[in-house]
């Protein structure tokens, strides 16, 4: 019951991530021609600057948000605490009080967010750190635990390539969608005179050609552990 309402926390918490950053996106085009007839935002809102402002509003609210919760929830460890609650449940007080954090921060003067959009800067990247972290440490169990049904470990009657040919058949997948964003990103950011951007994302497409072939290659391969690796995995030696 406790995991199933973990999940369900989860998926809301995520839900409004997502529906609140396709509000901001749509802001980010569209913010001068909605806000422009709305008392006093309007003062503060210039045709050149509108879109970024409302977006740094939006983004400061989620992040003043869950802030908010966090402070609430320090030093609780487990279900039973009765702040845990907090987290859970209460729907209906903390949606409404997110979208009053939200019209607050429209009307808060432009200066302050001037100055929140470097710490944003900061605390986006941060943010793409763990993300990334965890990312990886959630790629490499769920390697290790495929290949280990593929190997047979623990299970009497050996080998089960059905595993294999599934892990393959992911990683293939998911090559191919790195590739299809990587298409997006220099249909959508590399145009006129962006060239920036595509020298990033030429980088980083390069870097991820070149360490696929790293994995893969012979002489790592000799490095890595023997157990529970996947062949388009590198190891570090254990």
């Amino acid at each position: 019951m406790t995991f199933t309402k973990s999940i369900a926390t989860r998926v809301l918490y995520t839900s409004i991530f997502v529906a609140l950053s396709v509000v901001a996106w749509i802001f980010s085009m569209y913010a001068y021609e909605i806000l422009e007839y709305i008392p006093y935002i309007n003062d503060t809102c210039y045709e050149g600057t509108c879109g970024a402002f409302s977006v740094y509003r939006i983004t400061f609210a989620m992040f003043f948000f869950h802030a908010l919760l966090s402070i609430f929830l320090i030093g609780v460890r487990n279900a039973k605490d009765i702040r845990a609650q907090l987290n859970d449940g209460w729907w209906p007080l903390k949606i409404p009080l997110l979208c009053i954090i939200i019209v607050a921060a429209f009307f808060t003067p432009n200066v302050f967010f001037t100055y929140y959009a470097w710490a944003a800067i900061v605390g986006a990247g941060l943010f793409i750190l763990i993300q990334l972290v965890l990312l990886v440490d959630f790629a490499y169990s769920w390697s290790e635990s495929w290949v280990a049904q593929w190997q047979g470990d623990g299970v009497e009657e050996g080998e089960n390539r059905s595993y294999l040919y599934a892990l393959l058949a992911i990683t293939g997948l998911l090559y191919i969608i790195s590739l299809g964003f990587d298409a997006f990103m220099y249909g959508l950011f590399c145009f006129g005179d962006c060239w920036w951007n595509s020298l990033i994302i030429t980088a980083v497409l390069l870097m991820c050609l070149f360490l696929s072939i790293c994995s893969i290659h012979p002489r790592i391969q000799e490095f890595r552990s023997e157990e529970h690796t996947s062949e388009l995995q590198s190891r570090s030696p254990s």
